[in-house]
């Protein structure tokens, strides 16, 4: 896996879940406004709609991350995680995968 691909892929699909025009990365880079954390939030990776002037008071949270940095731990973080950890295996233990 490459988590780039991975990343984008996801964003993707959520950005045009929620109403985005996905057929440029622009959508990639709205932020939300007004939010409490020091970074501005990207809207594809943490909310579950389109928030009215992409204000963080509007957003719905969504299961792809909570604060548009990590993944959330009871979705995609540990999917994510033990594939890695599998094929680190493979390549550490010079064995197949099953």
């Amino acid at each position: 896996q490459e988590f780039s691909n991975f990343t984008s892929a996801v964003l993707n699909e959520n950005g045009k879940h929620i109403g985005y025009d996905v057929s440029s990365n622009a959508f990639f880079f709205e932020r939300l406004k007004g939010g409490t954390t020091n970074w501005a939030q990207s809207i594809p990776m943490v909310c579950a709609n389109k928030p009215k002037d992409d204000m963080d008071s509007d957003c719905k949270r969504n299961k792809i991350s909570p604060d548009g940095i990590h993944w959330c731990v009871e979705t995609i973080g540990p999917r994510f995680t033990a594939s890695i950890a599998c094929l680190l295996g493979c390549v550490h233990n010079e064995r197949p995968p099953e």
